[in-house]
């Protein structure tokens, strides 16, 4: 267990990977902060692993299931993406970074929102981040933008992604033509309100609106009494 005590991560996000993998300390370092001596404690562990040393426990070498139970689950999907070999160097850096960026995001999002708005489950596992101006539109700062996104539920992160919904800013419901049945069969009314937006989500919130023909119904609503 001394092993166990000694490794350490700078900050508190929990990591996990479950196989050894040919990766030298500074790729380890690179993926997730590790501290030095814990980058180099996890590829010592990785060398004896895959080496199939057979050091007796006593000594301190971890097998894979105790590196599983002491990292978390992320870590495991950057490593298949760096042992690929039908992608170039360039590409398995770019669906890294693409992972991490919408790992950020979503962080964001769950900061802000806590709840999807519809269903009100906080339960953050079953919750999708979704951009509220859509990933391809939006500049590099946007895509990373925690105002930028909404936490739904998958259903309602199907309407949502798709222009079947939107909102308007006070918070009202806004539904196309023909989805009302979808709705009422999932229990969410037509009517509903889902409290105002900051004033930082609305201008993600009008073109979204603008993109799938909802401005005309927001604004007639905004001028009503």
């Amino acid at each position: 267990m001394e092993t166990i005590r000694a490794l350490r991560f700078e900050g508190d996000k929990a990591l996990v990977f479950s196989e050894p993998g040919k990766l030298d300390t500074q790729t380890l370092r690179g993926l997730r902060e590790l501290t030095d001596e814990s980058a180099e404690m996890l590829q010592s562990i990785l060398e004896a692993q895959e080496a199939g040393d057979k050091e007796p426990a006593s000594q301190s070498l971890l097998d894979l299931s105790e590196i599983g139970r002491l990292f978390g689950d992320e870590l495991v999907l950057e490593l298949a993406i760096l042992r690929r070999s039908d992608l170039s160097e360039t590409e398995k850096q770019s669906l890294v970074m693409a992972r991490r960026g919408q790992a950020v995001f979503r962080n964001r999002v769950v900061e802000l929102e806590g709840r999807c708005r519809l269903t009100g489950v906080d339960q953050i596992e079953h919750l999708r981040a979704s951009h509220i101006k859509p990933w391809k539109d939006s500049s590099d700062l946007e895509k990373l933008d925690g105002n930028n996104g909404l936490l739904l539920a998958p259903h309602v992160d199907h309407l949502f992604d798709r222009g079947f919904i939107s909102f308007s800013d006070c918070g009202d419901i806004l539904v196309s033509q023909g989805c009302e049945s979808v709705l009422s069969a999932w229990g969410i009314s037509t009517t509903m309100n889902v409290e105002p937006f900051r004033v930082a989500q609305r201008p993600f919130l009008r073109f979204h609106r603008r993109l799938y023909g909802f401005e005309a119904e927001a604004s007639s609503r905004k001028s009503a009494p």
